[in-house]
């Protein structure tokens, strides 16, 4: 599933590079490389930010060895994951609540980010989660100055 989330980001940077440039054979890469990665982090962040592998995902003996207090915490985080994406999309495309979205998922990604480095050394989920988290609390913090494209 890691590979599946560095193919989505690869395409991403593209597209928008691309958009950045007038490159307007690439146009469609950016959204769909954008709910490519939305919906991986709404349907699957449970099992990403875990170290699921995706044939796992489906078996139950998987989830016996997970301690239980680090599902919850993936799920809002895949969902804030998510909102953020959405969010980048409304912003290109210049789509009206696109900063209150873009708020919404800075604060809940700000909060990650303090849980990440205050128990990153404790909880494996906070470990590999707070690289994500960095990034794209930067990325949206780029995107709520309001650079236009």
């Amino acid at each position: 599933m890691r590979k599946v989330e560095i193919i989505f980001a690869s395409f991403f940077v593209v597209g928008l590079l691309s958009k950045i440039l007038g490159i307007t054979a690439t146009l469609m890469l950016l959204p769909i490389a954008v709910f490519g990665l939305m919906l991986l982090y709404l349907f699957f962040g449970f099992a990403l930010f875990n170290g699921i592998r995706f044939r796992e995902v489906l078996k139950k003996n998987v989830y016996s060895d997970f301690p239980k207090a680090s599902f919850l915490p993936a799920i809002v985080l895949g969902f804030t994951l998510s909102l953020l994406m959405i969010a980048i999309v409304f912003k290109i495309q210049h789509w009206p609540y696109g900063n209150y979205m873009m708020l919404t998922a800075n604060i809940s990604l700000l909060v990650f980010t303090i849980l990440g480095v205050v128990k990153h050394k404790t909880t494996e989920f906070y470990k590999q989660s707070l690289p994500r988290c960095i990034f794209y609390i930067s990325m949206a913090s780029y995107w709520t100055v309001n650079i236009p494209l």
